[in-house]
């Protein structure tokens, strides 16, 4: 996935998750919430495999796969509550964006941008030169 267009990081950087609790109704169906969720989701099985492995996310699987809504799962096969988890996930994720990486990302737009606004200054500047220079030689005369 690219980092620079990652709705996630982006999700993450302004503190606007969508609430797991919600997707369990159902996906958003515009597409940028669609995208963002399935991000999240992916992200978040991640999370739950990295902290308790391959086997915490197949004991919660086997959980919802027996019927059990997605909090007692998660609550039963790693013991810890769904909201105190998605927390956990929601700062891990905070940590790892922050201002610094999100203009990283775009150092190239930036400084692209940057490099325009002073080519812009200097042609003013040459402007207000010239036409200065040009009321001098008028004002000197012949």
């Amino acid at each position: 996935m690219d980092q620079k267009r990652s709705l996630l990081n982006r999700a993450a950087l302004r503190g606007r998750f969508i609430p797991l609790e919600s997707l369990q109704k159902g996906f958003p169906r515009n597409d940028e919430g669609m995208i963002l969720a399935y991000e999240e989701s992916k992200s978040f099985v991640a999370h739950i495999t990295s902290k308790y492995g391959k086997e915490g996310i197949l004991r919660v699987l086997d959980g919802m796969k027996n019927g059990e809504a997605a909090d007692v799962a998660v609550s039963k096969a790693l013991s810890v509550p769904l909201r105190t988890l998605e927390k956990e996930w929601h700062d891990s994720l905070r940590r790892k964006m922050t201002w610094f990486t999100y203009l990283s990302y775009h150092l190239y737009d930036i400084l692209f941008s940057f490099m325009g606004l002073i080519a812009m200054v200097a042609f003013i500047k040459i402007i207000l030169r010239k036409r200065a220079y040009m009321k001098e030689e008028m004002e000197d005369g012949p």
